[in-house]
């Protein structure tokens, strides 16, 4: 029979007992740490960016930004990933769907937990209708998208055709601009 105890009721039981610190340290160091939960993927935001900026999109807002994420709703935490505020045309990354109930994570109290996507959970889903219709409501145009569409394009395509719906047309339209604006057709 195993029995499960925390990574801090490990730790309690080391400071206790010298054959458990001992026991503890062979562990540690024969054993893989697991992503904690609640730390983030690498980001494809610094992708998409590139890509806008490529294009010669308007001014956004995003984690690279100097004044960062863009948060829209006076009275809750939420924020865009990318954010055109002249246009109300966000962009939300869906990450994790690719990763969903593959494998396990440990979380900051010792405690293991099959990975999943808040986005695919019943209140992470339930969280995002709410944020999204929000959004809505102060006439902002949301485009949800995966990690995939960014890297193959199809993200900044959606991108470029919605600000050209709200009116939008570079100066200039490079290869960069005429590329990625073809890759999903409308």
């Amino acid at each position: 029979m195993a029995i499960r105890i925390s990574q801090a009721k490990l730790n309690d039981l080391a400071k206790k007992n010298p054959g458990a610190k001992k026991a503890l340290a062979e562990y540690k160091a024969t054993t893989k740490p697991k992503q904690a939960m609640g730390q983030k993927h690498k980001s494809v935001c610094p992708i998409l960016a590139s890509n806008l900026k490529t294009c010669n999109c308007p001014e956004f807002r995003w984690e690279g930004h100097p004044e960062g994420e863009y948060r829209f709703h006076e009275n809750r935490r939420w924020l865009f990933d990318i954010y055109f505020i002249d246009f109300k045309i966000a962009i939300e990354v869906e990450g994790g769907i690719g990763s969903h109930r593959r494998g396990t994570t440990v979380s900051s109290q010792g405690v293991e937990h099959a990975i999943q996507s808040r986005h695919l959970t019943y209140d992470g889903f339930d969280g995002d209708a709410e944020k999204y219709f929000e959004a809505g409501m102060k006439n902002i145009f949301v485009i949800r998208v995966s990690p995939r569409m960014v890297k193959n394009g199809q993200a900044a395509s959606m991108a470029l055709q919605a600000l050209k719906l709200k009116g939008w047309e570079p100066k200039v339209k490079n290869s960069a601009y005429t590329a990625f604006f073809d890759i999903v057709k409308n």
